[in-house]
Protein backbone atom coordinates (compact mmCIF):
# COMPACT_ATOMS: atom_id res chain seq x y z
CA UNK A 1 0.00 0.00 0.00
CA UNK A 2 1.52 3.77 -0.86
CA UNK A 3 2.90 5.59 1.83
CA UNK A 4 -0.15 7.87 2.23
CA UNK A 5 -0.32 11.63 4.07
CA UNK A 6 -4.22 10.70 4.45
CA UNK A 7 -6.13 7.35 5.31
CA UNK A 8 -9.29 7.35 6.40
CA UNK A 9 -12.44 5.22 6.33
CA UNK A 10 -16.52 5.24 7.11
CA UNK A 11 -16.73 1.20 7.07
CA UNK A 12 -17.78 1.25 3.46
CA UNK A 13 -15.05 3.25 1.71
CA UNK A 14 -11.54 3.85 2.35
CA UNK A 15 -9.76 6.90 0.83
CA UNK A 16 -5.71 7.37 0.80
CA UNK A 17 -3.90 10.67 -0.58
CA UNK A 18 -0.72 10.60 -1.28
CA UNK A 19 -0.49 13.78 -2.57
CA UNK A 20 -0.61 13.33 -6.41
CA UNK A 21 -2.30 10.52 -6.12
CA UNK A 22 -6.10 9.23 -4.47
CA UNK A 23 -6.81 5.84 -4.01
CA UNK A 24 -10.37 4.05 -3.62
CA UNK A 25 -11.15 1.07 -1.77
CA UNK A 26 -13.92 -0.69 -0.66
CA UNK A 27 -14.76 -2.19 2.55
CA UNK A 28 -12.71 -5.76 2.37
CA UNK A 29 -9.67 -3.60 0.85
CA UNK A 30 -10.13 -3.88 -3.00
CA UNK A 31 -8.77 -0.93 -4.68
CA UNK A 32 -12.01 0.73 -6.83
CA UNK A 33 -10.23 3.41 -8.27
CA UNK A 34 -7.07 5.71 -8.72
CA UNK A 35 -7.49 9.43 -9.46
CA UNK A 36 -4.84 11.50 -10.60
CA UNK A 37 -6.32 14.88 -11.15
CA UNK A 38 -4.62 17.05 -8.78
CA UNK A 39 -1.19 18.15 -7.13
CA UNK A 40 -0.70 18.92 -3.65
CA UNK A 41 -3.57 16.97 -2.91
CA UNK A 42 -3.68 15.86 0.92
CA UNK A 43 -7.26 16.45 2.79
CA UNK A 44 -10.09 13.80 1.73
CA UNK A 45 -13.72 14.11 3.15
CA UNK A 46 -16.41 11.56 2.11
CA UNK A 47 -19.80 12.45 2.50
CA UNK A 48 -22.58 11.20 5.13
CA UNK A 49 -24.45 9.03 2.69
CA UNK A 50 -21.23 7.51 0.88
CA UNK A 51 -22.00 8.85 -2.98
CA UNK A 52 -19.28 11.40 -2.84
CA UNK A 53 -15.47 12.56 -2.04
CA UNK A 54 -14.35 15.56 -1.88
CA UNK A 55 -10.68 16.09 -1.58
CA UNK A 56 -8.78 19.60 -1.35
CA UNK A 57 -5.29 20.65 -2.03
CA UNK A 58 -3.03 22.89 -0.12
CA UNK A 59 -2.98 25.13 -3.51
CA UNK A 60 -6.62 26.22 -3.35
CA UNK A 61 -8.52 23.30 -5.63
CA UNK A 62 -11.07 20.87 -4.55
CA UNK A 63 -11.78 17.93 -6.88
CA UNK A 64 -15.73 16.11 -6.13
CA UNK A 65 -15.70 12.21 -6.91
CA UNK A 66 -18.86 10.33 -7.74
CA UNK A 67 -18.39 7.11 -5.41
CA UNK A 68 -20.87 5.42 -6.96
CA UNK A 69 -19.52 5.70 -10.13
CA UNK A 70 -15.93 6.40 -9.18
CA UNK A 71 -15.56 9.40 -11.25
CA UNK A 72 -14.40 13.09 -11.44
CA UNK A 73 -17.71 15.22 -11.36
CA UNK A 74 -16.24 18.41 -11.04
CA UNK A 75 -12.44 20.19 -10.05
CA UNK A 76 -12.29 24.07 -9.34
CA UNK A 77 -10.45 26.83 -7.40
CA UNK A 78 -11.65 27.79 -4.51
CA UNK A 79 -9.16 31.00 -3.97
CA UNK A 80 -6.64 31.70 -5.77
CA UNK A 81 -3.85 32.12 -2.83
CA UNK A 82 -1.72 29.22 -4.22
CA UNK A 83 -0.45 27.77 -0.70
CA UNK A 84 -1.09 27.18 2.49
CA UNK A 85 -4.51 26.22 1.91
CA UNK A 86 -4.40 23.66 4.92
CA UNK A 87 -7.31 24.52 7.17
CA UNK A 88 -10.18 22.15 7.61
CA UNK A 89 -13.10 21.29 5.86
CA UNK A 90 -16.31 19.17 6.21
CA UNK A 91 -19.99 18.14 4.60
CA UNK A 92 -22.97 19.38 6.39
CA UNK A 93 -24.56 15.85 8.44
CA UNK A 94 -27.40 15.91 5.58
CA UNK A 95 -24.67 16.23 2.96
CA UNK A 96 -26.24 19.35 1.58
CA UNK A 97 -23.35 21.54 2.28
CA UNK A 98 -19.89 21.68 2.29
CA UNK A 99 -18.27 23.94 4.40
CA UNK A 100 -14.64 25.03 3.53
CA UNK A 101 -11.84 26.93 5.50
CA UNK A 102 -10.05 29.23 3.15
CA UNK A 103 -7.96 32.31 2.90
CA UNK A 104 -7.83 34.53 -0.18
CA UNK A 105 -6.26 38.05 -0.62
CA UNK A 106 -3.35 39.64 0.68
CA UNK A 107 -2.40 39.00 4.64
CA UNK A 108 -5.40 37.80 7.22
CA UNK A 109 -8.06 37.64 4.68
CA UNK A 110 -9.81 34.41 5.86
CA UNK A 111 -13.59 32.83 5.33
CA UNK A 112 -15.96 30.28 6.46
CA UNK A 113 -17.22 29.35 2.61
CA UNK A 114 -20.20 27.66 2.14
CA UNK A 115 -20.73 24.89 -0.97
CA UNK A 116 -23.89 23.69 -1.86
CA UNK A 117 -23.12 20.02 -2.91
CA UNK A 118 -25.75 19.69 -6.16
CA UNK A 119 -22.97 21.55 -8.29
CA UNK A 120 -20.60 22.45 -5.87
CA UNK A 121 -21.51 26.18 -6.08
CA UNK A 122 -20.63 28.58 -3.75
CA UNK A 123 -23.71 29.89 -1.88
CA UNK A 124 -21.93 32.52 0.39
CA UNK A 125 -18.79 33.40 2.56
CA UNK A 126 -19.08 33.98 6.17
CA UNK A 127 -16.79 36.25 8.79
CA UNK A 128 -14.42 37.37 5.71
CA UNK A 129 -14.73 41.17 6.73
CA UNK A 130 -13.38 40.38 10.10
CA UNK A 131 -10.09 40.03 11.40
CA UNK A 132 -10.30 36.13 12.06
CA UNK A 133 -8.47 32.86 11.17
CA UNK A 134 -10.69 29.22 11.68
CA UNK A 135 -8.30 26.55 11.30
CA UNK A 136 -11.11 23.65 12.50
CA UNK A 137 -14.65 22.82 11.78
CA UNK A 138 -16.10 19.61 13.00
CA UNK A 139 -19.37 18.02 13.29
CA UNK A 140 -20.35 16.86 16.83
CA UNK A 141 -23.69 14.49 16.91
CA UNK A 142 -23.74 14.74 20.72
CA UNK A 143 -25.03 18.21 20.51
CA UNK A 144 -26.36 18.27 16.66
CA UNK A 145 -24.14 21.40 16.17
CA UNK A 146 -20.96 22.45 14.38
CA UNK A 147 -17.57 23.49 16.61
CA UNK A 148 -14.67 25.26 15.07
CA UNK A 149 -11.33 26.73 16.58
CA UNK A 150 -9.15 29.99 15.43
CA UNK A 151 -7.05 33.39 16.75
CA UNK A 152 -8.91 36.57 16.98
CA UNK A 153 -6.08 38.74 15.50
CA UNK A 154 -5.98 42.39 17.31
CA UNK A 155 -3.70 45.13 17.09
CA UNK A 156 -1.42 46.17 19.59
CA UNK A 157 -3.22 43.51 21.91
CA UNK A 158 -2.14 39.92 22.23
CA UNK A 159 -4.25 37.73 19.88
CA UNK A 160 -7.43 36.30 21.32
CA UNK A 161 -7.30 32.16 20.90
CA UNK A 162 -10.94 30.35 21.23
CA UNK A 163 -13.32 27.61 20.50
CA UNK A 164 -17.00 28.37 19.60
CA UNK A 165 -20.18 26.85 18.17
CA UNK A 166 -20.56 27.67 14.62
CA UNK A 167 -25.16 27.96 13.55
CA UNK A 168 -26.87 29.97 11.62
CA UNK A 169 -24.14 31.33 10.06
CA UNK A 170 -22.92 32.79 13.61
CA UNK A 171 -20.03 31.80 16.26
CA UNK A 172 -21.85 31.22 19.53
CA UNK A 173 -20.93 30.71 22.98
CA UNK A 174 -17.21 31.60 21.78
CA UNK A 175 -15.29 30.68 24.59
CA UNK A 176 -11.75 31.55 25.58
CA UNK A 177 -8.56 28.78 25.54
CA UNK A 178 -5.04 29.31 25.90
CA UNK A 179 -2.53 29.41 23.10
CA UNK A 180 -0.85 26.05 24.22
CA UNK A 181 -4.56 24.51 24.31
CA UNK A 182 -5.06 25.78 20.32
CA UNK A 183 -1.28 25.22 19.00
CA UNK A 184 -2.55 21.61 20.59
CA UNK A 185 -6.25 20.85 19.27
CA UNK A 186 -5.05 22.87 16.06
CA UNK A 187 -2.67 19.70 15.42
CA UNK A 188 -4.56 17.37 17.08
CA UNK A 189 -7.31 17.83 14.43
CA UNK A 190 -5.10 17.89 11.34
CA UNK A 191 -3.59 14.62 12.66
CA UNK A 192 -7.19 12.61 13.20
CA UNK A 193 -8.43 13.82 10.24
CA UNK A 194 -5.64 12.52 8.59
CA UNK A 195 -6.90 8.84 9.95
CA UNK A 196 -3.50 9.25 12.18
CA UNK A 197 -1.36 8.27 9.13
CA UNK A 198 2.47 7.85 10.23
CA UNK A 199 3.87 10.24 7.69
CA UNK A 200 1.20 13.30 8.73
CA UNK A 201 2.39 11.93 12.51
CA UNK A 202 6.17 12.63 11.52
CA UNK A 203 5.46 16.19 10.27
CA UNK A 204 3.31 17.10 13.22
CA UNK A 205 6.60 17.66 15.63
CA UNK A 206 4.21 16.37 18.86
CA UNK A 207 5.64 15.12 22.02
CA UNK A 208 3.13 12.61 22.43
CA UNK A 209 3.47 9.28 20.38
CA UNK A 210 1.10 8.21 17.68
CA UNK A 211 -0.34 5.32 19.62
CA UNK A 212 -1.58 7.57 22.49
CA UNK A 213 -2.69 10.49 20.38
CA UNK A 214 -4.91 7.98 18.21
CA UNK A 215 -6.33 6.56 21.37
CA UNK A 216 -7.54 9.77 22.47
CA UNK A 217 -10.78 11.18 22.09
CA UNK A 218 -10.76 15.17 21.56
CA UNK A 219 -13.67 17.01 20.87
CA UNK A 220 -13.67 20.98 20.16
CA UNK A 221 -17.19 21.37 21.85
CA UNK A 222 -15.34 20.06 25.14
CA UNK A 223 -13.33 23.22 25.01
CA UNK A 224 -16.95 25.24 24.37
CA UNK A 225 -18.91 23.06 26.71
CA UNK A 226 -16.51 22.41 29.88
Amino acid sequence: MPNFWTYITNGKYSVGCTGQTVYVYDKDGNEKAKFKDLTYAYYAEISPDSKTLAVKTTDGRFAVYSLEEMKLIKKFRFSKVDGGQHEGFCFSVDGKFLFNLESHGDGRKYCLSVYETENFTLVKRLFSDENMYISCIEYDKVFDSYFVIGILYRKFRKNKYFAAEFKDDELKNVTDIKEKEYAFYNKFKDLEKSGFTKKKYRWSYMDESLEDLSSQKRKISDLVKR
